[in-house]
């Protein structure tokens, strides 16, 4: 469904709805469109009923149970609570599916002890059912984000030391990202590493990798990783993500001292996503976490306006010149290398 097309959605389910009032189908969608717009009773009501016209499907109540605890309503928890059960009769993948959907919204909401109670669920469950390495380890990763909300940090990290035992991809990239976030230079290098090395044609680890290395001051074996990222996504034709290793290798260039090189990578960034952005007219946005947390948006508009301050980048498609101040730790840096001003011009495309 396309923005906008909501309430035509709503409208059409809802006649539907008077001429088949138990309709499940048309319930649960309606309801999803109703909490997607804010309309939270509205959405609970539909809940409730899609719940009574099939009481042997769990959606229903999971739907119910999330909703109640986003508005921080005491029968969320009950609700959930039957949804796993309902999930449990089903299947072990329904109650798997559950457990994940309970586990990330409340990691979500930031509620570390709800997360902590459906990851732990989630892991048993897991072993009980002898799932495969990585999916114990997308269970070990969750527990430890909740354990750190709880302020459990020993008991994090020995979830998180557990959880680097995967292979696959995209555990491995959570698991980096998980360590990155909390200041786990070392942890988070060592995961990135493992993860190229097992996936040595992937661009996403040759990314995450080189990008961690550059805010480590390995600069060398960053540009190294970066250039084979910057090939694979080449090959790939994904020229968002050519701007973003951009962004990434003009922060290291300035942090190494080297203005005149971040300004043509910039320059050459900024050309890119212009294009892009210029012949899909839609909103991009690239983020270039490094030690600079630059961040470059695009927004589709007439005038031209740009400024790079504290590691925001914004342009507005049209023409203009940019210029502002580049702060290495998004907030004020004080040493030499890390702050001054950057000037860069561009012409986007009309």
């Amino acid at each position: 469904m396309r923005d906008g097309d909501a309430p035509s959605a709503i409208s059409i389910l809802s006649e539907l709805l008077a001429a088949a009032p138990r309709h499940y189908m048309a319930l649960m969608e309606r309801g999803r469109l109703y909490a997607a717009a804010g309309r939270q009773q509205d959405a609970l009501i539909d809940f409730r009923n899609a719940g009574a016209a099939a009481s042997y499907k769990f959606e229903p109540m999971l739907e119910l149970g999330l909703l109640l605890e986003d508005m921080q309503d005491d029968e969320g928890p009950a609700a959930l609570r039957t949804a796993v059960a309902q999930a449990g009769r089903q299947s072990a993948a329904a109650l798997s599916e559950v457990l994940r959907l309970v586990a990330t919204r409340r990691l979500a909401r930031r509620d570390g002890a709800g997360a902590l109670e459906a990851s732990d669920m989630g892991l048993q469950h897991a072993t009980t059912i002898r799932s495969d390495e990585n999916e114990i380890c997308r269970w070990l990763i969750r527990r430890g984000e909740a354990l750190l909300m709880l302020g459990r940090s020993e008991e994090a990290w020995s979830a998180f030391s557990a959880a680097s035992a995967a292979t696959a991809q995209d555990v491995l990239a959570r698991l980096g990202d998980v360590s990155y976030q909390h200041g786990l230079m070392e942890e988070a290098e060592e995961v990135f590493r493992r993860a190229w090395l097992l996936h040595p044609d992937s661009a996403h680890a040759a990314f995450n990798l080189g990008k961690i290395l550059s805010t480590r001051w390995k600069v060398v074996e960053a540009q190294a990783a970066l250039d084979r990222a910057e090939q694979l996504y080449r090959a790939a034709g994904n020229q968002p993500m050519l701007a973003e290793i951009g962004i990434t290798k003009a922060a290291m260039h300035w942090r190494s001292g080297n203005a005149d090189a971040a300004s043509k990578i910039i320059e050459k960034a900024i050309a890119q996503v212009a294009t892009v952005s210029s012949r899909d007219e839609q909103v991009g946005e690239l983020v270039g976490d490094g030690l600079t947390n630059l961040r470059l948006v695009v927004t589709g508009g007439q005038n031209p306006v740009g400024g790079l301050q504290h590691g925001h980048l914004d342009l507005r498609e049209g023409r203009g010149d940019l210029t502002g101040q580049l702060d290495a730790d998004g907030a004020g840096a004080h040493d030499e290398h890390s702050r001054g001003v950057l000037k860069v011009g561009v012409d986007a495309p009309d």
